[in-house]
């Protein structure tokens, strides 16, 4: 029986997202057959899906015992180790899966990403720049490499991004970071758009939200303010003081005295909503998810 036969129903259960299943099915199958590859393969990657870093480590490490130089072995030892926090570790299986093949970009974006781990940012730079630089049309791999470099050279993370934009224009968070380095640059027109596109693009996405939100005219911001302010001594203030003002007239100082303390604290509330939105605004914020 052939391994495409063998291996054909795992796959489906494996394509349907059930790893769970499909890697019960792979432990049986590789019982009975214990040098099969490709099974050895697929169950590494149904634990590495379960998040199971440790158990998929472990089958990686008997893949590559059997396939030696399958790169792809060497990379998926690289993110389980990545995961389990083991960068040196990591970093040395990207390298073993570069020396197999020099043109792996995949390989020189985990390398890349696992350096950054350890706070190596130029060897960082120079593996993610390799990445982008042989597979240019993978927006991860710009993306990781403009956040390595937001603020060291933001000149080059905003070119980065303005090309993943250009090539998905509803890709929110480059959106909202091109605009939080516009915004650095004094480009505020420009960052404003940005952040309304970002948010048009992904209503989810909190940072382009506040920036937008942030970016409003002081007027609109004191107006609401007033307006809000008013509307609070209006429902919580008037009303008791008036009352306050007729029970001290029909000679009732005592109810008179709780109504007027109401009527205080509801402008002391009105006071509160009134600071937030005078408040310093903080600076825009990056999404670096």
């Amino acid at each position: 029986m052939s391994q495409l036969a063998d291996l054909s129903p795992v796959k489906a259960q494996f394509d349907l997202g059930d790893y769970q299943g499909a890697s019960e099915a792979l432990g049986r199958l590789l019982l009975a057959e214990p040098t099969h590859a490709d099974a050895q393969a697929l169950l590494a990657e149904c634990l590495l899906r379960l998040d199971r870093w440790e158990p998929g480590l472990a089958a990686i490490d008997r893949l590559i015992e059997l396939t030696p130089t399958a790169t792809f072995a060497h990379r998926m030892r690289c993110v389980a180790l990545e995961n389990l926090g083991r960068y040196d570790e990591a970093i040395a299986s990207a390298r073993t899966a570069i020396s197999i093949d020099g043109k792996e970009a995949n390989a020189f974006f985990l390398l890349g990403k696992a350096l950054m781990h350890l706070g190596r940012d130029p060897e960082a730079r120079a593996a993610l720049e390799e990445a982008a630089r042989l597979e240019p049309n993978v927006p991860l791999y710009r993306f990781t490499l403009a956040n390595l470099l937001f603020e060291a050279v933001p000149a080059v993370a905003e070119a980065l991004l303005e090309r993943i934009v250009a090539d998905a224009p509803k890709n929110a968070v480059a959106l909202n970071n091109v605009g939080v380095l516009k915004e650095r640059k004094h480009e505020r027109p420009a960052a404003k758009a940005l952040y309304a596109r970002a948010s048009e693009a992904d209503p989810t996405l909190k940072a382009a939200r506040k920036n937008r939100d942030r970016l409003e005219p002081a007027s609109i911001r004191v107006t609401a303010s007033i307006l809000l302010a008013l509307i609070v001594f209006g429902v919580f203030g008037a009303a008791p003081g008036m009352l306050g003002a007729w029970l001290s007239s029909h000679g009732h100082p005592t109810l008179a005295g709780v109504c007027f303390t109401f009527a205080g604290l509801a402008i002391l509330l009105g006071a509160a909503v009134m600071v937030p939105m005078w408040r310093k605004k903080r600076g825009a914020v990056p999404e670096r998810a």
